[in-house]
């Protein structure tokens, strides 16, 4: 009868065990998706800062350039 229970018993723990195993790790996994998708939302802002910063660099130099022409075609 002692060796049944002690089977079962251990049989529980060892089951909890995995299950506590299993949790764990979808919440890991679920902590390092988080993170990533962090990093991406923070990369794609950098990437359309950049962006606007050279679209307003390039229209800066197109201003200074036509203003030169038309100075000199004055």
């Amino acid at each position: 009868m002692n060796d049944i229970v002690l089977s079962i018993v251990l049989s529980t723990r060892l089951i909890l065990l995995l299950i506590a195993g299993i949790a764990l790790a979808f919440f890991m996994v679920g902590r390092q998706r988080i993170r990533q998708e962090k990093q991406l939302a923070e990369n794609r802002l950098a990437f359309e800062r950049e962006i606007r910063q050279v679209e307003t660099e390039v229209a800066e130099q197109l201003l200074a350039r036509f203003a030169g022409e038309l100075h000199d075609n004055v």
